[in-house]
């Protein structure tokens, strides 16, 4: 998963990367969390997954924090 910022919804600048092994679990639900990120700027978040396998991916909740 890859976090990115931008102040007009253009030029977004990466300011994260959480990279985890696929699950394998009957139950395929997980959280995931990027802290300390300091000197972050913006009015939009542009979160992109990339799954590791030709799965669906559903996001539900994101919260973001100032």
């Amino acid at each position: 998963m890859r976090l990115s910022a931008s102040s007009a919804n253009v030029n977004f600048t990466n300011v994260g990367t959480i990279e985890k092994p696929a699950n394998n679990s009957s139950d395929q639900t997980g959280k995931y969390r990027m802290n300390e990120l300091s000197d972050v700027t913006g009015l939009y978040v542009k979160v992109e997954v990339m799954p590791a396998s030709s799965a669906w991916t559903f996001i539900d909740e994101i919260q973001v924090h100032n």
